[in-house]
């Protein structure tokens, strides 16, 4: 019993070698620059702990994209019979990511939709399925340098799990906007979210911005994953 307690609890350094594998793999399909501190897996759980993330920015000297300081990835080892990688959750704390866009259309976020490849004809070999993200002790930096304004949100917890769909829920708090010239002001948010076809749709959104309260309610269309 203390021997399968162990297994199930205790997180084993998978070594230099898989952790430099794991780089290579993650840095050439988002195009970008990897790193990780220590990687490790809990056995009896399937899960795989990430510590010390790194993920480049674009060029060379910008800064990183995303810092985490945990990552965790569970999975269901029984589901890969059916060749299905069925992750029960991915867990992200302590983290900040930093986007960037320009008047000429770049933006820094990175391909996370993986190399460029041909049109399936056939049934893909494995089926993946994601149940549960929270991302929590966040910050986003986000520059328009086109629009020439900026948004620093603070202490984001963001949750998304499938029932029937994908929905979510996203809080931040002593965030900080600035629009052109004009002063900075707080802000603080709650709402709701589906995702649909790659959007994401808000059902209801509560804004709080230096004492005035914005409620909206009903289908708000405001965001897109990057291609």
């Amino acid at each position: 019993a203390l021997a399968v307690a162990l297994v199930s609890v205790v997180s084993v350094d998978l070594g230099p070698a898989l952790k430099a594998r794991a780089e290579r793999a993650g840095g050439n399909w988002l195009e970008r620059g990897l790193h990780i501190g220590r990687l490790g897996v809990q056995l009896g759980r399937g899960r795989f702990i990430i510590e010390d993330l790194v993920i480049d920015g674009m060029r060379p000297g910008d800064e990183p994209w995303l810092v985490a300081k945990r990552v965790e990835v569970s999975l269901t080892w029984g589901a890969l019979i059916r060749r299905e990688v069925l992750l029960d959750s991915i867990e992200m704390s302590d983290w900040r990511m930093v986007v960037e866009s320009f008047p000429d259309g770049r933006q820094t976020f990175p391909r996370v939709t993986g190399p460029p490849r041909q049109p399936r004809t056939t049934p893909p070999p494995v089926v993946t399925t994601l149940q549960y993200v929270r991302a929590w002790r966040g910050e986003f930096v986000y520059r328009d340098f086109g629009s020439n304004w900026s948004a620093i949100t603070r202490n984001i917890d963001v949750t998304v799990a499938k029932l029937i769909d994908y929905r979510g829920r996203m809080l931040f708090s002593n965030s900080t906007i600035k629009i052109q010239n004009y002063e900075p002001m707080t802000a603080s948010m709650g709402a709701t979210f589906r995702v649909e076809n790659g959007r994401i749709v808000f059902d209801r959104m509560q804004l709080l911005t230096d004492g005035t309260v914005s409620d909206v309610t009903g289908v708000l269309d405001i965001a897109r994953w990057p291609e």
